[in-house]
């Protein structure tokens, strides 16, 4: 994989196409995640079906991210995002015109969840191509900011055009919308494809052999199972905050969501802060503990303050360490392996990191059934973050920045 010495206008630019692309998944999922709740009375469908395709949307996320990186590696990250993305544009589209038969509903949520496999991957290996090592975790940050602008921007537009328009033509301006994106991704973004050929033509003959050797250095074992972790107690805690607010401290649903909602912005600064601050301290791992550790402590918080304001200070900590204790990790474990297996072991990591979320409501509901008080989640959440600090201990750092320049100035 080609690197870049220093940061360019043009890598910067890269950047943010691969954040915009980032967000066409969450502008698409946004026309779902409005337009059902208008419309699955008129498409016949229960509640239960809606469950169920929502669930193999995220099965299918999961899985097909096991292999998306391997796609990235033999296609080309620009083929591989524009088909992500040209899917995405797709789905809203056909369900205006499949909506009376369920099982197609069905497969098209599947689709939904599937055509995200490339998306993480590629993203990455746009932007470490196309930015230096030692900006790195600043072009992850902005990258994983494409989550945040593809929710505000479809939750600007899509629920004021369900409601003036009806559900239809939500769901057709959210393809629009993302057909646009991928238009100027098309048009803007140049390679990715050609010196995939010429990289393919260099692998040895035990690629796949290879790309799992790489998965399993300590460093990336060990970071994988601490994204896995972390993954795990976000969803578990997600899943079980807002009845902890009301039934174990008495906030109304309104209060209760106010609380939780009160960060949802907190991703457009701190996803690309924790990048900017782990580059200037040229570390990943002393930015990912402390953070992690905050994380729980604000958890904890949580079963400690009673007012309004406290709790709220408590979701700002928490929204924001979260961000700090996982985008440098994610660069730590793509870091850990050779350039040329980046893509595909990020496809891996983040395939195993997703089904940490898979597990955890199941989990964090068996401990509060056997407890009996919503605290226990909070306890056990905060319990997991001093075991994944533990596990983080052990990995070596990776910032490479100053390792690199010192090299340069001995050529030079």
């Amino acid at each position: 994989m080609e690197q870049t010495e220093k940061m360019t206008a043009h890598g910067l630019a890269m950047v943010l196409l691969a954040c915009l692309i980032m967000s066409s998944q969450y502008i698409s999922n946004n026309a779902w995640s409005y337009g059902y709740a208008a419309a699955y009375q008129t498409w016949g469908i229960t509640l239960i079906q809606i469950g169920a395709m929502a669930s193999a949307a995220q099965l299918a996320k999961s899985l097909t991210n096991f292999f998306g990186g391997f796609l990235v590696e033999k296609f080309g990250y620009k083929p591989c995002l524009l088909v992500c993305g040209a899917g995405f544009a797709a789905v809203p589209i056909l369900t205006v015109f499949l909506y009376r038969s369920y099982t197609a509903l069905f497969i098209l949520r599947i689709l939904a969840g599937a055509f995200s496999c490339c998306l993480y991957a590629g993203a990455n290996l746009m932007a470490f191509e196309n930015l230096p090592p030692q900006n790195r975790a600043l072009a992850h940050g902005v990258i994983l900011t494409g989550p945040n602008v593809g929710i505000v921007l479809g939750s600007a537009i899509i629920p004021s055009v369900i409601t003036s328009r009806g559900w239809q033509a939500g769901f057709i301006v959210a393809g629009i919308i993302v057909a646009i994106v991928v238009v100027a991704f098309a048009i803007m973004v140049k390679g990715g494809a050609k010196k995939a050929e010429t990289e393919r033509e260099q692998r040895p003959a035990d690629y796949t052999k290879a790309v799992i050797k790489a998965c399993l250095t300590k460093n990336w074992l060990l970071g994988t199972l601490a994204n896995f972790l972390i993954v795990g107690i976000v969803m578990g805690l997600g899943t079980y905050l807002t009845l902890f607010l009301t039934e174990e401290k008495g906030f109304s649903l309104v209060q209760a969501g106010a609380i939780t909602a009160a960060a949802s912005l907190v991703g457009f600064a701190a996803n690309s802060a924790s990048g900017i601050i782990s580059d200037a301290l040229h570390s990943r791992k002393w930015v990912v503990i402390p953070s992690i550790l905050l994380y729980g402590l604000s958890v904890y918080g949580f079963t400690v303050f009673n007012s309004t304001a406290a709790l709220i200070a408590c979701v700002f900590i928490k929204d924001s360490t979260f961000l700090f204790a996982t985008r440098p990790l994610n660069v730590m474990v793509a870091e850990s392996v050779p350039a040329e297996y980046m893509a595909s072991t990020s496809g891996i990591y983040n395939a195993a990191s997703f089904f940490g979320s898979s597990f955890s409501p199941l989990i964090f509901g068996t401990v509060l059934t056997v407890t009996g008080k919503y605290s226990s989640i909070l306890y056990t959440t905060a319990a997991i973050t001093i075991l994944v600090a533990i596990i983080e201990l052990f990995m070596k750092e990776t910032w490479t920045g100053k390792s690199l320049q010192s090299a340069k100035s001995a050529k030079a």
